[in-house]
C-alpha cells in the first residue's frame, strides 16, 4: 500500500464592502510567493492572480495554489 501525502496551499480572500472592489495583490506577493494563478475551490474555475483580483461585492475565493 503507497500512501502520498500532499502539501497543498489554500488562501482565503473576501471582500466585505458593499461593492465591487479591485484588490491589489502586491500586498500579498509573501503569501502568494509568485503564483500566477489558483483554482477556486467553491467554482472549480481557475482564477488568474495579476497585479489586481477583481472581486464582487460580499465575494469569497478559496483559492487551492
Amino acid at each position: 500500500m503507497c500512501i502520498k501525502k500532499f502539501l497543498v496551499s489554500q488562501s482565503i480572500l473576501m471582500n466585505g464592502s458593499d461593492k465591487e472592489v479591485n484588490l491589489p495583490l502586491a500586498r500579498y506577493a509573501e503569501v502568494l510567493r509568485g503564483k500566477t494563478s489558483g483554482r477556486d475551490v467553491l467554482t472549480g474555475k481557475t482564477i488568474r492572480l495579476g497585479e489586481e483580483l477583481g472581486m464582487a461585492a460580499k465575494g469569497i475565493y478559496v483559492l487551492e495554489m
